[in-house]
This record gives structure tokens, C-alpha cells and sequence, in this order.
């Protein structure tokens, strides 16, 4: 009997962790997307202000997070704390050489600078990734891009096709089991991905999940909205990948916007007007993104509320040399229906006022 009752404790202390760590997830995203706010209205220290209050939700906060408090960290010349983050990221991967970025020039004159190069080998050494488990992920990756690579010359050729099929299966079964054995890959098992001064918000093996929804597989589907739902990769990053390959997720990062609304795809209207996009025929954005179904679902996946991602596609085209680093895709906001709408459109902002913002 006291067996029974310990395992009836022990479940629901389980269920009452995973349910606190779920509102963990919701406080940092609601801070984190607070910072963002202020950012596109350039109160860059109340930005730093609510993505310290992110932090408090999550003991290992998103690389880009981090990066863009550092950013707005610089722009206020508070170096200490530029120093103390560019710590993190460090311990996520980042190298000396990410700190060559231009908007670095006046920390690399200060005293925090050289002390964080002076400790770039120990916190190098502090990192707790899993080198062997990084490898044999990239080793999974040059097999991918080997046959990917040879497609174009070879997409008429059934053998090969077939036999690219047979390797993109057995790639996505083992990047599954490497998901499920071991916390999802998320950045503290193998880093965030950094190539020289620049920083991905996809992680290094996402190729291999985007090859698996091109070709409408399904063994990830489980694993990659476990990793959303449990704070191991920014939303917006995996649900784009998942709406492209139709997952049945009401699409949350391709956006337009017409007449100040933001809209959405309708992929189950076969009646949508078909505009041309880059060589492409696309679905015209007919559903507002306002209907309390899609903000409900929105939710659910921690996505910002629709004004907010309009202001974040507005700071995007109007900043396009801003350092900041935001998970929205902003390379369809010129598929207006006029000049005049587009114009319009920026023209009606608020909150900006095309002004680049930036760091001195």
C-alpha cells in the first residue's frame, strides 16, 4: 500500500513540475516578446530590463535572446553586462571571432573586453556540450547534403531518387531517437549555430528536419512540437518549417499584411486569388490572423499577438541593416496589391518611423 501511495506522489509531483515548467515557458516568451516591443520603440533599457525578467523563467535562455540584450546592451554602453552575456554565449558556442562585429568596435576598446578574452579559453572549456554528439550529427548532415547536392542533376533518375528517399528515412529515424535520447538537442547539449560573426536561429541539423517535411514525412512531427511545447526551440522557428510542409498548423511566420491587418495563408481554400511571387504561385493571405480560433491555436504555441508581429514586419523593413535578430520571416512584405497599399502601410505606423536605429 505505501509502494502504491509513493508512486501516486511521485506521478503527481511529475505532472505538477511538467505543468509549472509549461508556465515557466508561457512567463518567458510573454517577457521575452515584452523586450521585443521595446525594442522596435527604442527604449532599449527597458528592452534589457524585461529580457532580464525572461531570464529569471529559464535557467538556459535562447541564444538569440541573449544575443539581442547584448545589442540593446551596446546601444546603452553598459559594457559589464555586455560582458556578463556575451559570457552565455560563449558557453553556447560562440567564438572570439563573433565578436568581430562592427557594433562590437567601442566594447573591444573597454578593460570588460580584454577580461573576456582573457577568459575565452576557461568559459570555452566550462561548455557542457556533446562533442561526440555533435559530430555524429554532422556526419548525419554531410550524408544528407552528399545526395541533396546531386538532386538537380539527377531528378529524373528513379533509382537515385528512390535511394535518396531510402537515406532521407533513415536519417530522420535517427535524428529522432537523438531527440528523444537526448533532451531534444536543445542549445545546451549542442550549442547554438555560429558560423564565424554570425548567429542562425535554426539549429546546425535543421536541414535534416527540412528535408524530412519537403518530403511530407511525419517521423518528426511528434519530437518537434514536443520541443516548442517544452521551451527547446523558438516557436516561430519550428512552426514555419512545419507549416511549409502543411502540418495542419495555421501558418505563424510567413505573414502580409494588407490595409494595416495581418493576414495568413488559407491553405484549405480553393478558391483563393493566386498571385506570383518570385517565380512562384502562392495562395493569397485571405483569413485575419485576429479570429479568436487562430488566436487561441496562437497561444497554444507561444506565438506574440498578431500587432505585435506587424510592428516587429514594419522595424524589419524599415531597419533592414538593424543588428536585431527577430524569429518572423519578413521577405514577403513587398506581395502588396499596389505601390500605393505598401506605401500606405508604412506610412500608418505608430510606433516608427522608418528611422534606422543604430548603435553607437
Amino acid at each position: 500500500m505505501r509502494i502504491y501511495l509513493f508512486f501516486i506522489l511521485f506521478i503527481c509531483l511529475r505532472i505538477d513540475s511538467y505543468a509549472q515548467h509549461i508556465i515557466n515557458v508561457q512567463k518567458y516568451y510573454a517577457h521575452a516578446y515584452k523586450a521585443e516591443s521595446y525594442i522596435i520603440s527604442n527604449d532599449m533599457r527597458k528592452a534589457c530590463t524585461a529580457y532580464d525578467s525572461a531570464f529569471l523563467y529559464c535557467s538556459a535562455p535562447f541564444s538569440n535572446d541573449l544575443y539581442n540584450q547584448v545589442v540593446a546592451l551596446l546601444s546603452l554602453k553598459d559594457y559589464e553586462q555586455v560582458k556578463r552575456r556575451s559570457e552565455q554565449l560563449i558557453l553556447k558556442g560562440a567564438t572570439l571571432s563573433f565578436f568581430n562585429q562592427s557594433m562590437f568596435s567601442d566594447f573591444r576598446k573597454t578593460a570588460y573586453w580584454n577580461d573576456l578574452r582573457n577568459r575565452y579559453a576557461s568559459l570555452a572549456a566550462e561548455r557542457h556540450l556533446d562533442t561526440g554528439l555533435i559530430k555524429q550529427i554532422q556526419a548525419m548532415i554531410e550524408q544528407d547534403q552528399k545526395v541533396h547536392c546531386q538532386l538537380p542533376q539527377h531528378s529524373g533518375d528513379t533509382v537515385f531518387v528512390k535511394q535518396m528517399s531510402e537515406l532521407n528515412d533513415t536519417l530522420s529515424q535517427s535524428l529522432s531517437e537523438l531527440l528523444l535520447k537526448h533532451n531534444y538537442l536543445d542549445e545546451e547539449i549542442i550549442g547554438a549555430y555560429f558560423v564565424d560573426t554570425m548567429l542562425s536561429t535554426q539549429p546546425f541539423y535543421w536541414v535534416l528536419v527540412l528535408h524530412e517535411f519537403q518530403r511530407h514525412g511525419v517521423q518528426l512531427d511528434s519530437q518537434i512540437r514536443q520541443m516548442i511545447y517544452k521551451g527547446k526551440i523558438k516557436s516561430e522557428t519550428a512552426l514555419s518549417t512545419m507549416e511549409m510542409a502543411s502540418r495542419g498548423i495555421i501558418f505563424t511566420s510567413d505573414f502580409k499584411v494588407y490595409n494595416n491587418q495581418l493576414y495568413q495563408y488559407d491553405r484549405g481554400d480553393t478558391n483563393s486569388k493566386i498571385f506570383k511571387l518570385n517565380a512562384k504561385y502562392i495562395k493569397r493571405l485571405l483569413t485575419p490572423a485576429y479570429d479568436p480560433e487562430v488566436i487561441q491555436l496562437r497561444a497554444q504555441y507561444y506565438i506574440d499577438q498578431p500587432g505585435n508581429i506587424i510592428n516587429k514586419i514594419k522595424f524589419c523593413h524599415c531597419n533592414t541593416l538593424s543588428p536585431f535578430l527577430f524569429t518572423i520571416s519578413v521577405n514577403t512584405t513587398g506581395n502588396f496589391r499596389s505601390k500605393e497599399d505598401e506605401t500606405d502601410f508604412f506610412k500608418t505606423s505608430k510606433l516608427i518611423d522608418c528611422e534606422f536605429i543604430s548603435i553607437k
